[in-house]
């Protein structure tokens, strides 16, 4: 999928490569969903969704009122809306890239000595910050996290310019520094790896999906790089090598 994604993606044409992802592979409960923060949804999850709403409201809750006998949400909009009494509220929104919360200060994700590694999302070297910690733990052992050129982003200064340019340049980075760890460190650190989504398969899957993304990033490294190298002259973010 992410092959397939970034074969589309040239650093400059975000809104045209998120269109073929929403459009291809893309699934969502609501109509006209535009943001992608590689939220996880089946195609059986998102039905059961759709066949047990009976009205979706397409804005941001902001406030939920206690008006004596009845609560009362506020939207962003400057809507209101009343809800039964006894009713459940849950709360998804507003955590992430939420201008309200303390953004983290900038450290990059691996110190001058090498001796410290940081998982961050304003020095991001992986695309979740689980990844990112499986792969900074196997390169401070192996006392390689100070010695490859892998990429930073600055996800969460790029997120607030531009939701799609994010998105695109965070897979771009995934799989440029993918590459680099795969070249090398052993073999075990990606076969091994219990976060990838591809082991929830037969090994004839995973294995065959590791054949294709090894050939693929000896075609097409130069061409992540270099669309990376687009993002960070167009939206002046630290997207390239720490230096």
């Amino acid at each position: 999928m992410f092959l397939e994604w970034m074969r589309r993606f040239d650093g400059t044409n975000e809104d045209d490569a998120m269109a073929w992802f929403r459009d291809a592979i893309g699934i969502t409960p609501t109509d006209g969903a535009t943001n992608y923060v590689f939220g996880l949804l089946s195609e059986a999850e998102s039905e059961a969704i759709r066949s047990g709403v009976t009205e979706m409201v397409s804005d941001h809750l902001v406030d939920a009122v206690d008006r004596g006998e009845d609560v009362e949400l506020v939207l962003r909009s400057g809507a209101t809306r009343r809800i039964e009494p006894g009713a459940w509220l849950v709360n998804c929104t507003g955590y992430f890239f939420n201008e309200q919360v303390q953004r983290l200060p900038y450290e990059p994700y691996v110190s001058a000595s090498g001796r410290v590694g940081v998982v961050s999302t304003r020095s991001a070297m992986a695309l979740l910050s689980s990844f990112g910690g499986y792969f900074l733990g196997h390169l401070m052992m192996l006392d390689r996290l100070d010695e490859l050129p892998l990429y930073e982003l600055d996800g969460d200064e790029l997120a607030r310019r531009s939701r799609e340019a994010w998105a695109c340049a965070a897979v771009a980075m995934h799989l440029y520094n993918t590459s680099l760890i795969a070249e090398n460190t052993p073999r075990e650190v990606l076969s091994r790896n219990g976060l990838n989504f591809d082991r929830w398969y037969p090994p004839h899957r995973y294995l065959s999906g590791g054949v294709r993304f090894m050939r693929a990033s000896r075609r097409e490294r130069e061409r992540w790089r270099l669309a990376l190298d687009r993002v960070h002259e167009r939206f002046d973010v630290r997207c390239g090598p720490i230096l």
